[in-house]
């Protein structure tokens, strides 16, 4: 390794735009790596970056204490250039390594070596990131003000870098994208002392970087996960593959197969129809039906319990909240429900059903048809308009958001103050409906919603419910106004059809 001369101090600006781009770099990596792990692990587990970066980091700080000597005034821009090189190279191969160990939380020993080594991994590039900064801040001869506001400037930059990434790109290559990153940081230190050595190494390990990025990004084959969530990921039947801050969103090859129904009635036999399936985070799921002749193709979607409200309030405006693959739509679509507001908080989606996939629904240019991209809560608060039906099906994707803290994109749902707002929305004739699954969810959820009767000020909750259930699912349906003995006639009709459970009505 070259040494520039002890006297020369580094040039102000390049040794700035060197911290600016690392500590950018670094935030990018740790938001990055928290979206990796709520694919492959569960969304609890994925916040244990945070805490293993802040580990990493305060262990360069500590490397930095204990080895001076790299750090004095003559060496200093060319040990930050090695250590930024170090952090660009290690981003890719932590990325790799926790892409390769399959961890899984089980009652057994095993798990914590496992636990131990995953938490190495994701630490591993935050060790010379902290070391950068570390001695950016301590050893530099600029003004430690001016140091720090670059500092947190590219902080600052790093967190919204990655939504922009990831809306063009895959995980892995936005990956090696901020890693390039980091190496034209370490490029930058090598310049701001005139290290030819360093900053050939730098600009050697950035091209290659942006080579590798590029690579990845032209295949569906390049570093992506095998491992998600303890099991082996099957990856012959993916079509596509979008990310974005908060999700990973999969779509399969079209095939005829069996209708999924998630509480289909104990009468009802799915038929076979062409569907894909929406997986989103290697866990929820939701289908994509493509009826070869229309809507008339989607019969069945009445066997599903879900869908029970269409049988008391046919018709009318209609608000769908969670979209997913237009299933809910579609059945809205079929009892004559017009407008109906489809609110998606996951754009992904909204662009899946308004590209070719969705085209084969027969929604996205149905004229009753509106998606709006918000998040329904903050969307139904604002709107004026009057909803005959709000329907809520299974909205649990997990979806953990890019706030940096173990935030659900639908906690905001399942709560009093949620349920006073659909209740706003209706007409008077209206009804909410929510479906969760057959648990002590369905407690909670009668809890909720009867708290939010009380509130407005109605006497009693129970006449303004039914209770309907099959399998694992049960859908709760609520009425502004005490629902009617025609309505309890209703489901019980359905109820005997298609093989369902009236626990209340």
């Amino acid at each position: 390794m070259s040494e520039p001369d002890d006297r020369r101090e580094p040039e102000a600006w390049w040794f700035l735009l060197g911290l600016f781009l690392v500590t950018a770099a670094s935030l990018a990596v740790e938001v990055l790596i928290t979206r990796l792990l709520s694919v492959v692990t569960w969304y609890s587990l994925a916040f244990l970056v945070l805490a293993m970066g802040m580990f990493g980091l305060t262990a360069g700080a500590v490397r930095v204490y204990l080895t001076p000597e790299d750090y004095r005034p003559g060496r200093l821009g060319a040990s930050l250039a090695r250590d930024a090189r170090r952090f660009a190279l290690a981003v890719p191969v932590s990325y790799v390594l926790l892409l390769l160990v399959p961890l899984r939380v089980e009652p057994v020993a095993t798990t914590v070596p496992l636990f131990l080594l995953f938490g190495a991994i994701v630490a591993l590039p935050f060790v010379p990131a902290g070391q950068v900064v570390s001695a950016a801040l301590t050893k530099s001869p600029l003004p430690t003000g001016r140091v720090y506001a670059f500092d947190l400037a590219g902080a600052a930059l790093g967190a919204p870098l990655v939504p922009e990434l990831l809306e063009r790109t895959s995980l892995g290559t936005a990956v090696l994208l901020v890693a390039a990153l980091a190496a034209g940081g370490a490029a930058a230190f090598a310049r701001s002392v005139s290290d030819a050595v360093w900053l050939r190494r730098s600009t050697i390990a950035a091209l290659g970087l942006v080579l590798a990025a590029g690579l990845n990004g032209s295949s569906l084959h390049g570093l992506v996960t095998v491992w998600a969530k303890g099991r082996a990921e099957d990856r012959s039947q993916v079509e596509a593959e979008l990310w974005n801050s908060h999700s990973r969103v999969q779509v399969s090859k079209l095939g005829r197969m069996p209708a999924s129904l998630w509480g289909g009635g104990k009468k009802c036999s799915p038929p076979l129809v062409r569907q894909r399936t929406i997986m989103i985070d290697a866990d929820a799921s939701t289908p994509l039906y493509a009826p070869e002749r229309g809507l008339d193709d989607l019969g069945f979607l009445d066997c599903d319990v879900t869908n029970v409200v269409h049988q008391l309030r046919p018709g009318g405006a209609m608000a769908i909240i969670g979209v997913g693959g237009s299933r809910d739509l579609q059945a809205a679509l079929r009892h004559g429900h017009d407008p109906v507001v489809g609110i998606e908080l996951n754009r992904r989606l909204l662009e899946i059903l308004e590209g070719p996939y969705g085209a084969q629904t027969g929604v996205p240019t149905n004229p009753a048809v509106r998606l709006v991209h918000d998040e329904a809560r903050s969307y139904l608060s604002r709107t004026q308009q009057k909803f005959r039906v709000i329907q809520a099906s299974l909205i649990d994707t997990w979806a953990a958001t890019g706030a940096g803290a173990h935030a659900l994109g639908e906690n905001g749902l399942y709560t009093v103050e949620a349920w006073r707002t659909f209740l706003d929305r209706l007409d008077d004739d209206g009804v909410a409906t929510m479906s969760r699954w057959s648990s002590g969810e369905t407690v909670r959820l009668v809890a909720v919603a009867s708290a939010a009767l009380l509130e407005r000020g109605e006497p009693r909750a129970r006449p303004h419910m039914a209770l309907v259930q099959s399998g694992a699912v049960t859908t709760l349906i609520v009425g502004k106004r005490p629902l009617t003995a025609a309505d309890g006639e209703a489901l019980r009709r359905v109820a005997d059809d298609k093989g369902f459970v009236v626990l209340l009505g």
